[in-house]
């Protein structure tokens, strides 16, 4: 069964397949990362739900729409009698009944991503798997996790630097690297977002969503922060971690920053890690210090990895997963966003700075810090949400943003104006610190007083939202 298209022939169907057996391939999707192939229900489902589904098909986007759409009907739920006389009048609505022959003729020709060598490079602030990529355990769950890994996925990590003292060109100055790594959030995030829809894809959500697991193991992790003039062998102050082994020392004009290895497990509690490198650096021509900040290129990343996703026990069949080596660069400080800072009024500079480091420190990964509508943003890069944002596709989709206004310093957040909820929270919590009257829109919070801004409040913020909840939330209301 078909929906008909031009010319009705073997390119002109969008297709709806009715067949025995769900995909395992819930996450084939096409390179702009829209799905390709969608297994869409499970075995209980009867002829007028079936026919629900399909009707939902239909009232799609096609930009939007996945072309192949698996659908299982049985005789234990219904009878091809009454399968035929519930979906017949479909074709008043172009739906087109075939044969298993002809269906399969007109399958569209979609490349897509499920593959097992992966040779794109990931943008700034995500990752990407580089060379082969080994599956093992069930297919059934690692097929699916094998072509979801083949989308960028964000750091697993958060990298700054910064600088306690002002210094000029030819001085040297103390450093501080710092790494952060949210254990906590990455298998939980990555379960939520990637694993469950999987579940979900083979109608078995209601039964098996709260026994999914998902473990990601780290290792022989490398962090190369780019330093101009660093020679080799150069003096590293002992690291300070916690939760993991680690050192530090220049190699190749870079500090390179090893760590030994991490397991975050979406079962269990974890603490975050965290790793300080304190260093001396000798500021090449061009590059200035000034208190809490200093301008280098982005870090390199890269570790090995083993992804196991399971429901029930993990010496259960239902385990499975995939390994190899992940690679990808960290989202550097935008210099544009530098220059607008810079260009403030003196006695609004030090807030407004302080407001962008803490934005920039307590951000999950994945979002990307740029100048848009003439403010600093932070927004969710194309690479992750192709279709931008609503209004205008060819801007990313906005999320977060920080002005300086003639009356006050503006902080927008898209996550307030699309939730009463968390803004409610919000508001209790202001209010609760007994600082004053909020100043607050449906998304903008206005600080009149930069010495009554609420640091930590703010950092509560920030975290508030992964980049995967905002885009769900996003579709949900479109």
């Amino acid at each position: 069964m078909g929906r008909a298209g031009k010319g009705d022939g073997a390119r002109g169907a969008g297709g709806v397949l009715i067949g025995y057996g769900p995909s395992v391939d819930k996450a084939f999707r096409r390179e702009t990362g829209t799905p390709v192939l969608i297994p869409l229900n499970g075995y209980s489902e009867g002829a007028e739900r079936i026919k629900e589904r399909i009707e939902a098909i239909l009232a799609q986007d096609p930009a939007d729409r996945s072309p192949v759409n698996f659908l299982m009907a049985t005789n234990w739920s219904t009878n091809a009698e009454d399968l035929c006389r519930t979906l017949k009048p479909l074709e008043d609505k172009g739906v087109r009944f075939w044969t298993p022959s002809q269906a399969l003729a007109r399958l569209p020709d979609i490349r897509g991503l499920a593959r097992s060598t992966v040779d794109a490079a990931a943008p700034p602030g995500l990752c990407l798997p580089v060379g082969s990529v080994t599956q093992y355990g069930s297919p059934i769950l690692s097929a699916p996790t094998l072509a979801e890994i083949s989308r960028p996925m964000p750091l697993p990590l958060l990298v700054t630097v910064e600088s306690p003292e002002e210094a000029k060109p030819g001085q040297t100055v103390a450093c501080v690297a710092r790494i952060d790594i949210p254990v906590d959030d990455l298998a939980r995030g990555f379960l939520t977002e990637r694993v469950l829809p999987v579940v979900e894809g083979y109608g078995l959500s209601s039964e098996f969503a709260e026994f999914a697991w998902m473990k990601l193991a780290a290792s022989r992790i490398r962090v190369d922060l780019p330093m101009p003039g660093a020679s080799e062998g150069g003096d590293v102050l002992p690291v300070e971690a916690s939760g993991i082994e680690a050192s530090a020392a220049f190699v190749d004009g870079s500090l390179r920053v090893t760590l030994d290895s991490f397991v975050s497990d979406s079962r269990t509690a974890h603490p975050s890690i965290r790793v300080s490198v304190r260093f001396p650096f000798r500021l090449p021509a061009g590059t200035t210090a000034g208190p809490g900040k200093i301008r280098l290129g982005p870090a390199r990343v890269a570790f090995d990895f083993a992804l196991t996703i399971g429901i029930g026990e993990e010496d259960g069949p239902l385990v499975g997963g995939v390994k190899g080596r992940m690679e990808g660069t960290s989202d550097p400080a935008c210099p544009a966003c530098d220059d607008y800072i810079a260009l403030q009024p003196a006695d609004r500079r030090d807030a407004l700075e302080r407001l962008r480091r803490t934005i920039r420190e307590n951000l999950p990964p994945g979002f990307e810090e740029t100048i848009q509508y003439g403010m600093i943003g932070y927004v969710v890069p194309h690479a992750l949400y192709p279709k931008g944002y609503r209004v205008d596709p060819e801007q990313p989709l906005p999320f977060l943003a920080l002005a300086n206004q003639k009356q006050y310093i503006a902080l927008y957040h898209m996550g307030l104006y699309a939730d009463a909820a968390m803004q409610e929270w919000f508001r209790s919590s202001y209010e609760a610190l007994g600082i004053g009257k909020l100043d607050m829109g449906k998304s903008c919070i206005r600080f009149r007083r930069p010495d009554r801004i609420p640091w930590a409040l703010v950092a509560d913020l920030c975290r508030k939202l992964s980049v995967e909840d905002y885009i769900r939330r996003v579709e949900s209301a479109r």
